[in-house]
């Protein structure tokens, strides 16, 4: 049975326990793996994944102090015979395996968090009340495009501008 004095169940939200230094900023859920720029760090990350299991799934992230890793951001992982693309749900589990037998995480997609914090607090709720898998409700809310894996900064930018003619009509009114 839950209550106040018992540490709360992982599905609900992620708590910053056991949490490496913090970056400053608006995201107080980003971690440095490390204190020295050029060193490699190993991270543990929970992956909410977009299949129909009510579970999260563990992978090791390698990063750098350049980089932080963010609760929220979408990160690229072997699943099977295939890629998916998962929403990083919680750093550095302490109830994770230790890091030799889990899968490497195969990219880094968002330096930041696709979710905030109350979008991401708002979907676990809606995951929970309608007793559906995260990772099927956190790829519902993501733009087809990122759902895919594509960046947001490759897509083409449309812009209009007024030609000559236009600014002259314009001027006179």
């Amino acid at each position: 049975i839950f209550n106040k004095k018992t540490t709360p169940p992982l599905n609900i939200l992620p708590r910053p326990y056991g949490r490496k230094k913090t970056c400053s900023g608006p995201h107080w859920l980003c971690t440095l793996s490390s204190l020295d720029s050029g060193k490699i760090a190993v991270t543990i990350v929970r992956v909410a994944l977009p299949v129909p299991l009510r579970q999260h799934f563990d992978y090791e992230l390698e990063t750098d102090a350049e980089q932080p890793v963010c609760i929220g951001a979408r990160v690229l992982v072997p699943f099977g015979s295939r890629q998916l693309v998962g929403v990083v749900w919680q750093l550095d589990p302490t109830d994770s395996f230790s890091g030799a037998g889990l899968k490497k995480v195969t990219q880094l997609l968002d330096p930041q968090p696709v979710f905030d914090s109350l979008l991401r607090d708002l979907l676990s709720f809606a995951a929970d009340y309608y007793h559906h898998p995260l990772g099927d409700v956190l790829t519902s809310a993501l733009p087809a495009l990122l759902r895919e894996g594509r960046l947001l900064s490759t897509q083409k930018q449309q812009v209009l501008q007024l030609t000559a003619t236009g600014q002259q009509a314009s001027a006179a009114d």
